[in-house]
């Protein structure tokens, strides 16, 4: 009995490894308008370098202004050996035109007994807020109708205003604020306030 208790227990841990494999390793390919949402790769460290490199776009992240591209392809590394294990990794969003990486979007977090996960964005602050925009909605449809997730966190430091703004302009597709934590965490020598935005799969698919 107690053997057949413990393979049961086996397949049930398989199961589950092997279904979050699916969604985050690799990440399922996706396409907008304007946009492809895709696997990182170690050739993408130029790229993203000029974002992660830039003062103001880490500013209000716990990520330390990249000071070499040698640093940008560590980061890379570190995600891409977080993904082969079964951890959420963002996407990096190319733009369709001019072939380049200009931003991460995805899940940071992911609690799948209950079905929730934190959002990341970071954009290249030369590209407009819709492109911003379209993938941060092509990521929260992913995650609602793919990954089967109930509820998608987005917390940040209230001093963000370009985050501020984003969730904003999602208000009319349910996201909603539900409350801030002063002094919530401590990087960069300092402790950083959050806000905590969520939206419900309830209230995106309609």
């Amino acid at each position: 009995m107690k053997k057949a208790i413990f393979l049961i227990s086996l397949f049930v841990s398989v199961f589950q490894s092997l279904a979050q494999e699916e969604h985050f390793n690799p990440l399922p390919y996706l396409e907008t308008e304007h946009l492809i949402l895709r696997n990182c790769q170690e050739t993408d460290a130029p790229a993203l370098f000029e974002m992660q490199g830039d003062p103001e776009v880490v500013e209000f992240t716990p990520m330390e202004c990249d000071a070499d591209v040698e640093r940008t392809e560590h980061w890379i590394k570190w995600r891409l050996k977080r993904q082969s294990q079964n951890k959420p990794a963002p996407w990096l969003v190319q733009h369709k035109e001019h072939q380049k990486a200009i931003g991460l979007c995805g899940f940071c977090t992911f609690d799948e007994e209950n079905e929730i996960a934190d959002l990341l964005i970071t954009f290249h602050r030369k590209y407009d807020d819709d492109l911003m925009d379209e993938a941060v909605a092509a990521a929260v449809e992913c995650g609602f109708t793919t990954i089967k997730l109930n509820r998608i966190n987005f917390s940040f430091d209230p001093q963000n205003i370009r985050a501020t703004e984003m969730c904003e302009r999602f208000y009319s597709k349910g996201l909603q604020k539900v409350g801030s934590s002063p002094e919530h965490l401590k990087y960069k020598g300092a402790f950083w306030d959050r806000v905590l935005y969520c939206l419900l799969r309830k209230s995106w698919i309609k």
